[in-house]
């Protein structure tokens, strides 16, 4: 199975702490798909921030991300995803 992650996330992922620990070895043994972004996508980020009044972008730009691919988000946080996308298929972890 492919995973498909934004950019962003692997940023994250590799920042270090103890919180990023299972995401970067999940992210290390799986096979990615890194998806890169531009500026509509930055602005598409941008207006989500606004309308949905959330600060993280990471999040926001998995949700995006997610919903123009139709795939779920797996997510230790599924509260602040939900904030986002209400309607994205979440797996809680």
């Amino acid at each position: 199975m492919t995973v498909s992650v934004p950019t962003v996330v692997s940023v994250q992922a590799w920042r270090g702490g103890p919180c990023q620990a299972l995401l970067s070895g999940f992210l290390f043994r799986a096979k990615l798909d890194i998806v890169g972004y531009g500026l509509e996508d930055a602005r598409a980020v941008g207006r989500k921030i606004a309308e949905r009044g959330h600060p993280d972008v990471v999040d926001v730009f998995v949700v995006l991300h997610a919903n123009a691919r139709h795939h779920a988000v797996v997510a230790s946080y599924p509260e602040d995803i939900v904030k986002i996308g209400p309607k994205i298929p979440l797996i809680a972890v």
